[in-house]
């Protein structure tokens, strides 16, 4: 019974996994770390349960396997999302979010508070360098015009987002914008000293940033050209990439290259729907092009973006020479 437990326990980390937005079975890191969630998330609800006479909210988070999920890190929050929507009775899991993505939810910190955790994990990819611009974007201003306070609490309402934002104020750093030092040293938990150089806070990202960033779902888009046509040579021929979707609604970015036949010059390699002329041939020839589409070109690079680039796809332009 015990050995059929355990395989069942394993179909059914495979199939979670399998029908998240990863698209494919976890490694045995990832499947360790599952069970592990799995075993701590229903330990710590056996924990609630023996407070539940208690409104403070300390007397769930003093447990130790709440506080072993907060180690565990943002690898788990898939796993925590998942675990929420599937038990929306659990109120104490948005503790569990909120202290491992450090996110404010006091609204009178962070204009949005009031987002679901559901939400957040859904919109938190696409919509944080939006988020970040806004409020960096009303700092200078503010500290330009030597409104300390404000400005203050404008750099409070930026930590706020939790470490979604890390990458975004990583990418500042790269400009040498200090600033931004003090909040990656709250979020992390003193990890980073407040008083390290930017090329100091540099070298422990690239050191250390798997372990800070949050594996948000994303759908792969993908590439669709037009069907092979015919041309002749010297007439201006236009490939077409409109077809190519992507599951999330994301806008998109094109990327044509050519793979075969004689060079030539595309109007533009980024647009949906560059031309060319084709190139005058004694006989007939073929052209091949590749399109690859991707859903994060319209982020801001330092956001990691998994499955943003779709498969290549292809099409054959067989030109004929002029009569």
């Amino acid at each position: 019974m015990k050995v059929l437990y355990v395989l069942l326990f394993a179909a059914l980390i495979h199939l979670l996994w399998c029908s998240s937005a990863h698209g494919q079975p976890p490694s045995e890191e990832q499947a360790a770390q599952r069970q592990s969630f799995e075993a701590e998330y229903e330990a710590w609800k056996r924990d609630c349960d023996l407070v539940a006479y208690s409104s403070r909210a300390s007397d769930r988070l003093e447990s130790d396997h709440f506080k072993n999920i907060v180690a565990m890190g943002p690898g788990v929050l898939p796993y925590l999302v998942e675990r929420q929507q599937q038990d929306p009775d659990f109120v104490w899991a948005g503790w569990a979010w909120g202290y491992i993505a450090r996110v404010n939810t006091d609204p009178a910190v962070n204009p949005w508070a009031k987002e679901s955790i559901a939400s957040w994990w859904s919109t938190s990819r696409k919509e944080t360098p939006g988020r970040f611009a806004k409020l960096y974007s009303e700092w200078k201003t503010l500290k330009g015009e030597h409104k300390e306070e404000l400005s203050k609490e404008k750099l409070r309402q930026i930590q706020s987002l939790g470490i979604t934002g890390l990458p975004l104020m990583i990418q500042e750093l790269h400009k040498g914008r200090a600033e931004f030092i003090p909040i990656i040293s709250e979020l992390t938990d003193g990890v980073v000293d407040s008083n390290s150089t930017p090329a100091q806070c540099l070298a422990w990202w690239e050191s250390s940033r798997d372990k800070w960033l949050i594996p948000f779902p994303n759908g792969r888009p993908t590439a669709k050209v037009d069907p092979d046509k015919i041309a002749v040579a010297g007439h201006t021929v236009q490939l077409d990439g409109s077809a190519s979707t992507d599951p999330d609604g994301d806008p998109l970015s094109y990327q044509w290259i050519q793979i075969g036949g004689p060079v030539v010059t595309l109007s533009d390699a980024t647009a949906r729907n560059p031309t060319f002329v084709a190139p005058q041939v004694t006989r007939q020839t073929v052209l091949v092009f590749q399109l690859v589409v991707d859903d994060a070109a319209d982020l801001s690079r330092a956001v990691p973006t998994p499955n943003s680039k779709s498969a290549p796809s292809s099409v054959r332009i067989t030109v004929s020479p002029t009569q």
